[in-house]
């Protein structure tokens, strides 16, 4: 399954990526997605480290599941 988490940096994101992988999520392919600000830094996570990516509605398309994480 590729999920793709929008707003990944804040703290909600970061809980959503920990549930997930509490969970043991059959989770194929995990993309972090947020604002310009964000795009481009690296993040450790439980599924490995990971960098965050500029969110883009063709992005969000072309993933199973997309979880928003925004205020």
């Amino acid at each position: 399954m590729k999920i793709a988490i929008i707003g990944a940096t804040g703290a909600v994101g970061a809980e959503m990526i920990s549930v997930l992988h509490d969970r043991k999520s059959p989770i194929t392919e995990l993309r972090l997605l947020a604002s310009q600000r964000s795009a481009d830094t690296s993040v450790d996570t439980p599924f490995g480290p990971k960098t965050i990516e500029l969110f883009t509605v063709e992005t969000a398309r072309s993933m199973d599941i997309v979880l928003m994480a925004v205020s």
